[in-house]
């Protein structure tokens, strides 16, 4: 169950997103893309089809007809706490029952959810609730005190209602009586498909994440057309082990795919290898999502072992994105492991590229996919924006029916980030073949994809140049096998004092920022290589680094 801890007034505000221009809306609406039904609505009519399919299995079993009725029982309760249609919802859960619960029960009621990741802490969670401007706060109490990313309240620089839920799973108990019943189904029927679903968060490049609105009909339309190019139905058996909020395993397909279609979830929050192997084996898993370290870490275990069977054999699609998945370790996926891999490339601004299952080998093991929607527009420039040839390296520009046009109240980043006719720039850099398939090369963009998990090298830098003994400090990727990036950290310190990792990380606890923004290597040196300019050469020293890094 959950409990108020406390509450004050807040006042929501209508949520200013930048719209799609309304020849596009009309064009999409007409083609069919877009349906005019909400994300709830989508679950709702699965629920109808399959009431007594599994719709969690994590481990307990809860039925389409009975998770229908909790999140019911919980959307009434949160209308009772005045929260209702466009009220902005920092939402906190791990992945467990209670999650799809309260998704479901603020999507019902029109209230917009901020997807949260469990490792953001309180300084990442207090400016989500106060650039949204949240009216409540939905996180679990841990039983050491902690509520979700915070370590105690007194962290919570915001005043809101603070929903503290006290167990992993809600047992709503009876169904609400047809009177409360029909009070939520009113609400149901208010909202509107062009109206902000959710929102979500971007890998920042200069500090704390950018907040991206997604309507019911663009991000609808993503999750069915993912599930169409994955085979996603209501026989469908979906394991997710990757933090459930992240867009990746929220909508590609994902854990809302799955409720469209009436598929069952097993929800985990970690999973070792060969217990993954054993619940795929157990569950008859159909389709499971990793990054390339977690997919690196099944086919390790998988070596150390001798398996002689094929562990993924119920395996209909293994999707692996987040960060760029080598092509050897593609290969020995599939060789090896017998995997149905299909490689993901996309954003939680918009874009998803899939490899299809009917791909050659060379398609699924050294591109990253191509658009999955004939709507997609995709350009690869050179710097003057000018289209570079097929085959050449250049960044990617792309728009479409589910490609948002501005991040929320950032006007001075959207004029950087977003073309005078509305293509997004990714900040990745690719290269595009005949086919229309990407292969992505890199970023532009000051930032290093540690695992899937972006990290601003701007903010780690500006909190170690706080350290008394630090003068200089430039944060670099540095490639990985495993990872695809770690992040490096290269220091300039008074008298040449060294600098230890552990020193650096200790530092940093101070901040209370996610663990996978700290550094994995520091180097220090006398002095950082400088552009004509008089700038930190990055470049320079990801060479030198990668240089290292390759001997």
């Amino acid at each position: 169950m959950s409990k108020i801890i406390e509450s004050s007034a807040v006042t929501a505000s209508p949520i200013n997103y930048t719209p799609w221009p309304e020849f596009e809306c009309e064009l999409f609406t007409r083609e069919g893309l877009w349906q005019g039904k909400t994300l709830f609505r989508h679950f709702l009519e699965a629920a109808s089809r399959y009431p007594n399919n599994d719709a969690i299995i994590s481990p307990a079993r809860i039925s389409y007809s009975e998770l229908r009725a909790q999140v019911f029982y919980l959307a009434e309760q949160l209308l009772n706490r005045g929260i209702s249609a466009q009220d902005t919802v920092v939402l906190q859960l791990p992945n467990c029952p209670a999650f799809v619960q309260y998704l479901l029960a603020t999507l019902a009621i029109g209230a917009v959810p901020v997807m949260a990741l469990p490792a953001h802490r309180s300084k990442e969670l207090n400016h989500f609730l106060k650039v949204s401007n949240a009216k409540a706060f939905i996180a679990l109490q841990m039983p050491t005190g902690e509520l979700g990313g915070f370590k105690s309240l007194t962290d919570i620089a915001w005043q809101g209602e603070i929903i503290a839920v006290e167990s992993q799973m809600v047992n709503a108990g009876n169904a609400l009586d047809e009177e409360n019943a029909n009070k939520v189904l009113k609400h149901c029927a208010e909202v509107q498909a062009n109206q902000v679903a959710l929102i979500q968060l971007s890998g920042g490049t200069t500090g704390l994440p950018k907040l991206i609105a997604r309507t019911h009909n663009d991000y609808a339309y993503s999750i069915v057309t993912s599930n169409r190019i994955c085979h996603i139905d209501a026989n469908s058996v979906f394991l997710c082990v990757l933090p459930a909020a992240h867009n990746f395993t929220l909508s590609s397909p994902g854990v809302l795919g799955v409720l469209f279609a009436g598929g069952s979830l097993i929800l985990a929050d970690r999973l070792s290898a060969d217990e993954a192997f054993s619940a795929i084996k157990e569950f008859k898993i159909t389709h499971a999502a990793l990054v390339p370290p977690l997919a690196l870490n099944w086919l390790n275990y998988h070596r150390l072992n001798q398996l002689t069977d094929k562990p993924l054999a119920s395996l209909t699609s293994l999707l692996v994105g987040g960060a760029k998945l080598n092509p050897t370790s593609a290969k020995a996926l599939i060789n090896e492991l017998g995997a149905p891999l299909q490689q993901v490339f996309g954003m939680a601004e918009g874009l998803v590229n899939y490899t299809r299952l009917g791909d050659s080998v060379d398609k699924r093991c050294f591109t990253q996919g191509k658009p999955m929607s004939q709507y997609d527009e995709v350009l690869v420039v050179d710097e003057d924006d000018q289209p570079v040839a097929i085959g050449e390296t250049g960044h990617l520009l792309t728009k479409g029916p589910y490609t948002i046009r501005g991040y929320l109240n950032a006007p001075e980043h959207n004029k950087k980030s977003f073309t005078e006719t509305g293509f997004y720039r990714t900040g990745d850099i690719v290269s595009l073949d005949a086919d229309g398939y990407i292969t992505v090369e890199g970023r532009d963009k000051d930032q290093i994809n540690r695992g899937g998990e972006k990290v601003s090298a701007a903010e780690i830098e500006d909190y170690l140049l706080k350290h008394p003994n630090i003068l200089d400090a430039a944060v670099i990727a540095i490639n990985d096998d495993y990872l695809g990036e770690r992040t490096g950290a290269y220091l300039v310190t008074k008298n040449n004092q060294p600098l230890t990792l552990a020193d650096c990380r200790r530092f940093l606890r101070q901040f209370d920022i996610a663990d996978y923004k700290y550094p994995d290597k520091v180097i220090c040196a006398e002095q950082l290589p400088k552009t004509n300019f008089g700038k930190v050469s990055k470049k320079a020293l990801r060479e030198i680094a990668n240089d290292k890094a390759s001997a």
